[in-house]
């Protein structure tokens, strides 16, 4: 009765379902994997924003997160900055436009220095060149950020960039940094844009995931409307 399954286009049919259908179910729990992992994410932020603000120095003594859940919280920390320290890193756009981070060294009234992201600027015309920053006024100053990880290069700093720039954050001073928000007094660099927050969105991922769990649903329907047609075809059988 199911003898027309062998033939040549039947097999071929029945091959790309059962190849297809796990294919397209893998790669919808990848999506959903990918969605599970920003929910979490976005909701580990909220949590460290929620909580009060705090010591960069309490929360990362030596430069370093003692609980990983408190990146994105508010701290705070007071000191001078280490202007003959300063650098910029590299390849960091903001709203589409090429620029670069701006990172000061903070020495807090403890002794300990700490990484400081100051913001981001537009990248001069010329790649070999450094864009113009504003002086900083010496002195003490209360800042408050969030407190971020620094992630490693996986590439080794390259020797034909400009003097002062580098690729990434140094972890000399610990692998977490302030990303700074505010200070007193305030910081008035034109050149220089605060860091905007994280963005808090789940994606496509979600809707990825309920399309491929789609494209099953039809992959398998097609395939059953197929057969059962080649069966009233072959039957004679009213179609009802």
């Amino acid at each position: 009765m199911f003898k027309f399954l062998l033939t040549p286009k039947w097999i071929a049919l029945t091959i790309a379902v059962v190849l297809l259908v796990p294919a397209f179910k893998a790669l919808s729990d990848w999506q959903w994997d990918r969605f599970l992992m920003r929910e979490a994410r976005n909701n580990a932020v909220l949590l460290a924003q929620n909580q009060n603000p705090a010591l960069f120095s309490d929360l990362a003594p030596a430069g370093n997160l003692l609980n990983q859940q408190d990146q994105w919280r508010t701290v705070s920390a007071s000191g001078t900055f280490l202007v003959d320290q300063q650098y910029l890193v590299r390849k960091k756009s903001l709203e589409s436009e090429a620029g670069l981070w701006v990172v000061t060294p903070f020495k807090l009234d403890s002794g300990q220095v700490i990484t400081v992201v100051r913001g981001w600027t537009a990248a001069a015309g010329n790649a070999t060149l450094n864009p113009e920053l504003s002086d900083l006024v010496p002195g003490r100053y209360e800042l408050v950020g969030r407190l971020r990880n620094i992630t490693l290069p996986i590439k080794p700093e390259p020797n034909d960039i400009p003097q002062g720039q580098r690729i990434a954050l140094d972890p000399v001073y610990g692998l977490s940094y302030l990303e700074l928000i505010q200070s007193s007094p305030e910081i008035i660099t034109p050149e220089i844009r605060t860091l905007p927050g994280p963005v808090l969105s789940e994606g496509t991922h979600r809707s990825y995931s309920i399309q491929w769990i789609i494209f099953i649903i039809m992959l398998i329907g097609g395939y059953a409307i197929l057969f059962r047609n080649e069966l009233v075809q072959r039957r004679k059988l009213p179609v009802v």
